[in-house]
This record gives structure tokens, C-alpha cells and sequence, in this order.
């Protein structure tokens, strides 16, 4: 894995390439907003998006050769000031890295790990959004969120 390419770099594109797209979509979306939408109407303009996605900045990494935990804070959209954290957790893909989920600060315990009784995110400090595992049962969350943070 001589060449392979740093967290550090591959967080970098990402969020350089985020950026990107977001303004790609806003553009794209224009000519749907004018046909169906008022000037004055915010529904759906995706406000704010732009600068929170360039607000995001790297906190801490730590890595292995195959897996990674990059942990950043970003500005709440349409809030400045107010600021929340991430965890994006990698997995080693080649040359370069892939994320394999993305996590929230617990806002319920402020992401102190180990209160078992937080209804959130059972004691790992982190909540995961992903709309699949809306449903999961706590413990099985908590024993995907423990296999991460080990």
C-alpha cells in the first residue's frame, strides 16, 4: 500500500468534490424552482446547504491500514455560530478510501460515551442518521456502533 492515498487527502477531496456538487444541484434546480415556485418561496431551495458543507472541517483522524475514523465539525445550516460534529468512518478501498457510515454527536448525553441509558445512542456517543436503521432494534444499533468505535 506504497501509494495509497492518505485519509488526510481523500477528506480533502471529499469535501472539495461535496462542495462541488451542491452547487451543481442548486444550479440544476433553478429551472425547476421558476416553473413551480415564487421568487419569495424557500421550500426546497436547499438554503443554506452551500455554506454549511463549507463550513466542515477536520477535527481529528486515526487510522489503520484498512480502516479510518475522521471526526469534523460543521456549521448548523442557517444558524451561525452553532456548530455540530460528525464521524465519518472509513473502510481501505485500493488505492484510496470509502466511507462506510457516517455518524452524529449524541445531542441527548453530548456524546459522553458509556451512559448505557441514553435512549439515542445507548451509550457510543454517536447517532447514526441513516434512515435504514431507523427501525433496527437499540441493541442491534449499539452493537453496530461498538464494532466502529473498538
Amino acid at each position: 500500500m506504497a501509494n495509497m492515498q492518505s485519509v488526510e487527502e481523500f477528506m480533502r477531496r471529499y469535501i472539495d468534490e461535496h462542495i462541488a456538487e451542491e452547487k451543481r444541484q442548486q444550479a440544476s434546480h433553478v429551472p425547476f424552482r421558476q416553473r413551480f415556485y415564487s421568487e419569495d418561496c424557500d421550500y426546497g431551495s436547499r438554503i443554506g446547504m452551500l455554506e454549511m458543507f463549507q463550513s466542515e472541517k477536520v477535527q481529528s483522524v486515526s487510522s489503520s491500514d484498512t480502516k479510518a475514523e475522521v471526526i469534523v465539525t460543521r456549521e448548523v445550516a442557517l444558524e451561525p455560530g452553532n456548530f455540530y460534529d460528525l464521524r465519518y468512518l472509513l473502510q481501505a478501498s485500493g488505492d484510496s478510501w470509502l466511507m462506510c457510515e457516517v455518524d452524529v454527536r449524541c445531542c441527548s448525553c453530548n456524546g459522553k460515551p458509556g451512559n448505557e441509558s441514553c435512549p439515542c445512542c445507548h451509550g457510543t456517543g454517536w447517532r447514526n442518521p441513516n434512515i435504514s436503521k431507523v427501525g433496527t432494534a437499540a441493541s442491534d444499533q449499539k452493537l453496530d456502533a461498538q464494532k466502529v468505535t473498538r
